[in-house]
């Protein structure tokens, strides 16, 4: 699949103004960002009665395999 550099949008005008956040590069980012962080968070508290260090939980989530594929919400709409 290739990938034409030039029609990617960085910023939207905002979701008042009637556009999908998710369309554009930088709050994509931000949201995929956002979503390992809780993820990796919420593993390690899982895995701290095993006294297993926060590490452990990165590399699992890491290397989860929605973060195979260029867009989560993707992944997702492949399944339902």
């Amino acid at each position: 699949m290739s990938v034409n550099i030039t029609s990617i949008k960085i910023a939207s005008n905002g979701v008042w103004q009637g556009d999908n956040p998710l369309h554009f590069a930088f709050p994509l980012l931000i949201l995929q960002s956002v979503l390992i962080l809780l993820l990796s968070r919420l593993l390690a508290l899982l895995l701290k009665p095993l006294r297993q260090p926060k590490v452990i939980a990165e590399i699992v989530v890491s290397s989860s395999p929605m973060l195979c594929f260029s867009n989560f919400f993707d992944f997702v709409n492949g399944f339902f």
